[in-house]
């Protein structure tokens, strides 16, 4: 599943995934049985999704925003810069 505020894109498919409102991650995260989340959303919402995930059963997060998370319960989380890493890929592909 994917989630987002800006209902615009609540309720549309990409790439055949459904697009969910955030208030409704618990909810699915539960239904689903999921383990792992990606961020890959501004970061303020990054950091406003802790307290939910930490609620979840989620154990393991791909983090691609610009924060680092901070859980209080063991969540395995792997942060990539995706600016970092775009800017590297620039350099040696010169």
């Amino acid at each position: 599943a994917a989630f987002d505020s800006d209902n615009n894109k609540v309720g549309t498919h990409f790439f055949g995934v459904a697009c969910l409102a955030v208030s409704r991650f618990e909810i699915v995260v539960a239904s689903k049985q999921c383990d792992i989340v990606i961020y890959t959303c501004p970061s303020e919402a990054a950091v406003s999704l802790v307290a939910a995930i930490e609620k979840s059963k989620i154990k393991g997060g791909l983090n691609f925003t610009r924060c680092s998370l901070v859980f209080n319960r063991s969540v395995f989380v792997e942060n990539y810069d995706i600016l970092t890493l775009l800017e590297k890929v620039a350099y040696f592909s010169k």
